[in-house]
């Protein structure tokens, strides 16, 4: 009855998505660092408030029977936790980048920007009280692909340097 459990529960819908992030690690054996689970962590914990926000939102009063944990959410603060949250993504992944000590640092920093700009396009998305599913969100909307195919771009020059 973890599921019934505010917070608990958006930590457990996190950890899914992490263990897709490890899944991939370990099939392409590719130790992931400590940064790299850091900053898909706070991603993943983003990705699951902004979905309690949108159920909450989208649905209204009848949000309640649609999952019971939504009662103890308030809108408000599911946003605050969202941007929270979102900066501290942003924190971890300049961490990250300014701790290489190799040719790919500059780059790096710099995809730090449109990963900026992805994540608060992705709150402007959320907070429209739309009914999309989140992953929608991420993967339908032009400039959402824009800012993440500029991100992957910038980051995988830095790879090739």
């Amino acid at each position: 009855m973890l599921k019934h459990i505010p917070v608990v529960e958006l930590i457990f819908v996190a950890s899914g998505f992490l263990l897709r992030v490890l899944g991939g690690a370990a099939a392409t054996h590719v130790p992931p660092s400590v940064w790299f689970l850091v900053v898909c962590s706070l991603g993943a914990l983003g990705v699951a408030i902004a979905k309690r926000y949108t159920e909450l939102a989208g649905l209204g009063p009848a949000a309640i029977q649609h999952r019971p944990v939504l009662r103890y959410y308030r809108p408000a603060a599911l946003l605050a936790a969202e941007w929270l949250i979102g900066l501290g993504m942003i924190a971890a992944y300049l961490a990250w980048a300014a701790g290489e000590r190799t040719d790919a640092q500059p780059w790096h920093l710099i995809s730090a920007v449109p990963l900026a700009a992805a994540l608060i396009r992705f709150g402007m998305l959320t907070k429209r009280h739309t009914t999309a599913p989140v992953e929608d969100l991420l993967t339908r909307n032009g400039l959402m692909l824009t800012c993440e195919l500029t991100w992957l771009a910038l980051f995988v020059t830095g790879l090739q340097v």
